[in-house]
């Protein structure tokens, strides 16, 4: 399968605290000194108020707020948002940013990313017009997109709403055409500026996009992978977790080992954590049902093997292990672990 090529951007901590607001490539990047954001984002976002999340480390899952250029459009982000008071964030259940349609001829569409460990978990959004009614409500998962075309200009609201404690990194598309008119599902396939995928399953899904250098995909498939070469894997040169990954196709198998640094157990899902790395527990870790406490202590290696596959029938476009299929089409409940370990494949 080719590849989307894309220039690689890089963003990092020492980067964002060098920038009070510049621009990076086709990026305009939101630095940690600045709070309340007015010029260099485009006209329709010109009143909005970004709470921005500096970077804490190349390994937690913390997205900049940050503006990327199309050919028909921009997309914004806030950065990562911990819904619920997560990590001891301020933020409650519902974030709102304003975007003022500039024309009946525009097109708006409104997506979410997390962590794969987070797949299958649901959030609402919520786009409502001048007057208040709602153009799009619907619960999401991670990667699935809405759009609608404007019927009539002025401030709209956009809310995301998630009723867990997780982190979701909203995205708002704003686009100088009616290309985002499309929503629901649709029995054909839809493509849009090769961003966006209909899928009959899932919705639209966000593309994976790639460089087409993988002169490391031998290597990778022969080595056993941690949990951020695995993590690695699924986050693509824009910096988001998507369906796909780097160096595998279809029906093939990924080996994973990794030192487990703390075992949690919920008793209330009856699911047990393994926690492989303490500085950022919820992307480093994998879950299974049931009470392994007897089975596993910390210090244990944990040896597994995932087996990837479509996500979904009618499209080759996105390829998942087989692990993180179960969280998406079960809501995130806990799979079964004697399916993954080696001794048992």
């Amino acid at each position: 399968m080719k590849k989307k090529s894309l220039k690689k951007i890089v963003l990092t901590g020492a980067t964002l605290s060098a920038l009070t607001l510049g621009t990076l490539s086709t990026f305009t990047v939101l630095s940690s000194e600045t709070q309340v954001v007015h010029a260099a984002i485009p006209g329709w976002m010109k009143k909005a108020f970004f709470k921005v999340v500096s970077a804490v480390g190349s390994r937690i899952y913390n997205v900049n707020a940050s503006v990327t250029y199309g050919k028909y459009g921009e997309t914004i982000t806030p950065g990562t948002i911990n819904f619920n008071g997560y990590k001891g964030s301020k933020y409650g259940a519902e974030v709102v940013y304003n975007v003022n349609a500039l024309s009946t001829n525009h097109s708006v569409a409104i997506y979410a990313n997390t962590t794969p460990f987070n797949w299958g978990k649901k959030i609402s959004v919520i786009l409502r017009n001048p007057s208040g009614t709602r153009l799009i409500n619907k619960s999401v998962t991670s990667g699935q997109w809405s759009g609608v075309a404007f019927s009539r200009k002025g401030n709209h609201e956009v809310s995301f709403v998630s009723n867990t404690k997780t982190n979701w990194t909203p995205y708002i598309a704003y686009r100088y055409d009616t290309g985002y008119k499309v929503y629901g599902r649709s029995s054909t396939p839809i493509v849009t500026e090769e961003i966006y995928e209909e899928t009959s399953d899932y919705g639209k899904l966000v593309i994976p996009t790639w460089n087409e250098d993988n002169t490391e995909s031998s290597s990778i498939k022969n080595k056993k992978l941690n949990i951020h070469e695995l993590n690695n894997q699924m986050l693509d040169d824009n910096g988001m977790y998507i369906y796909g990954l780097r160096d595998f196709e279809a029906d093939e198998k990924i080996q994973f080992e990794d030192t487990i640094q703390t075992i949690t157990y919920d008793s209330n899902i009856n699911e047990t954590t393994f926690v492989f790395d303490k500085e950022d527990a919820e992307s480093s870790s994998l879950k299974f049902s049931g009470d392994l406490r007897n089975n596993f202590s910390d210090g244990d290696v944990l040896s597994l093997n995932f087996n990837t596959e479509y996500l979904t029938e009618d499209s080759n476009t996105f390829i998942v292990p087989d692990y993180y299929k179960y969280l998406i089409d079960n809501n995130n409940e806990a799979p079964n672990l004697n399916n993954f370990l080696q001794e048992n494949n």
